[in-house]
């Protein structure tokens, strides 16, 4: 089973980290346009996040459903929902996209006075009318190219995916620096440049799947209704799912920033650093909820067990092996990141420890998703609610009174652990009764 995992989970891996470089790099090549350049950039951060929040609720439902419906045999509620789940996919996040374009001015105006670039060179605002359109265009093509490689996944194909971040990435890193530099076109450039790479994957991925039947265009029936039904009663969790992140994300920011603006530089540091290590996790999450939906569909409940648990001592494994190495290189790792000697400090100090808090945080985030691909997204919710607002945002909250980030570090650590071991307790619970029906998910 591990071996399967592996197999799965690598590309996926792969294909994720390819993402997050070429993410990094592209704030390089933004970064050397100035840091108007740069501003304008982060400010779509917020409205992004929000994109990627329905994107991946979305996603995570139809793929929970089909995967289910592919084990059990029913042809018509795997294609349905597929079908389904990309025109409303799509259909959503245009229209929020054409609502933030129209009315981007009061948006922005909720940042304050942006009109004067931090530069004193040029007006942000200029500069956003520029981006804003065509970054909206990328954010649409990348739900879609989401949208398509859950249909994949779903289906049994979870390398295909993984293999497509990767070629999506590496045209996004050729294109970047033509458009910006070579074509004068800046920032602009850098969203053409995803657009692009999106759209090429988008097209090859279509054309493969013409020949597998995965889709259904006979749409004009009345079972249609209840698929769409089940794919929103389970989205609409989901999606509440993906978004709490970013809510606790900011909540635990404005905290920090009591400690001082050196707390906040080193905090993002941190992130940083742990989104890459997290990143096994992260693939993990896609690899096995369709792993998972195929099994319960096909009524082998105990693979689902061993699945899982094989899963956990991976990601359980794997993570103490990035802890041993984090502490053993702590000095040189923080001398990479940052030349300050007061960041290099605090940051030696926590990754002595708080590396080995990542296992228990992996694992959590691989249970979440394994109640979603059961169908059963409000255990998902209730578990993610605990992991941040029980747990994660009060030990900040604690720290920060006892006035050091050293405090904060701790408490960290420990609600890490307290979610890890949560999410271990609830599967154990749920997997004694693996045959019951849930209430999701019933025409699969």
């Amino acid at each position: 089973m591990l071996r399967k995992i592996i197999d799965n989970t690598l590309p996926l891996t792969f294909g994720v980290l390819s993402i997050m470089l070429v993410q990094l790099i592209d704030s390089i090549f933004i970064g050397r346009l100035g840091i108007d350049a740069l501003t304008a950039q982060g400010l779509t951060l917020p409205f992004h996040t929000v994109i990627i929040g329905i994107q991946v609720g979305i996603g995570v439902a139809s793929t929970s459903i089909i995967s289910q419906a592919v084990g059990s045999k029913n042809a018509e509620a795997a294609t349905k929902t597929a079908t389904i789940s990309i025109i409303v996919g799509v259909l959503i996040l245009s229209l929020l996209s054409l609502l933030l374009w129209l009315k981007r001015p009061f948006f922005l105006s909720l940042f304050g006075d942006i009109n004067n670039g931090v530069s004193g060179q040029g007006s942000i605002t200029t500069l956003l009318d520029d981006y804003w359109s065509v970054w909206l265009v990328s954010a649409i093509l990348g739900a879609l190219l989401y949208f398509l490689s859950g249909v994949y996944r779903a289906n049994g194909e979870t390398k295909t995916p993984g293999y497509f971040l990767i070629l999506a990435s590496t045209i996004n890193l050729i294109l970047d620096p033509i458009l910006m530099f070579t074509f004068d076109m800046g920032i602009r450039g850098a969203a053409l440049a995803s657009s692009v790479s999106f759209a090429i994957c988008i097209l090859i991925l279509v054309a493969r799947v013409k020949k597998k039947q995965w889709f259904c265009l006979s749409l004009f029936e009345r079972k249609t209704f209840v698929y769409s039904r089940e794919l929103m009663k389970m989205a609409i969790p989901t999606t509440t799912n993906q978004i709490l992140p970013s809510v606790s994300a900011m909540t635990v920011t404005f905290f920090i920033a009591q400690l001082g603006t050196s707390s906040i530089a080193f905090w993002t540091l941190l992130n940083r650093m742990e989104m890459f290590s997290l990143v096994l996790a992260l693939s993990l999450t896609m690899s096995i909820p369709p792993m998972v939906g195929r099994y319960i569909g096909e009524k082998n409940t105990t693979k689902v067990a061993e699945l899982v648990t094989s899963a956990a001592r991976f990601v359980l494994v794997y993570h103490l092996i990035i802890a041993i190495v984090a502490m053993l290189f702590a000095s040189h790792l923080s001398g990479v990141v940052t030349e300050d000697v007061a960041l290099k400090t605090t940051l030696t100090y926590a990754l002595l420890f708080v590396p080995l808090s990542y296992g228990p945080l992996g694992l959590c985030m691989v249970i979440v998703s394994v109640f979603n691909a059961l169908c059963e997204p409000q255990k998902a919710l209730i578990l993610s609610s605990f992991r941040l607002f029980i747990f994660y945002i009060p030990a900040t909250i604690i720290g920060v009174a006892l006035g050091s980030i050293e405090s904060v570090l701790w408490g960290i650590f420990i609600a890490n652990i307290l979610a890890g071991t949560t999410a271990w307790f609830m599967f154990s619970q749920r997997v004694r009764d693996l045959n019951t029906p849930t209430e999701y998910c019933p025409s699969t």
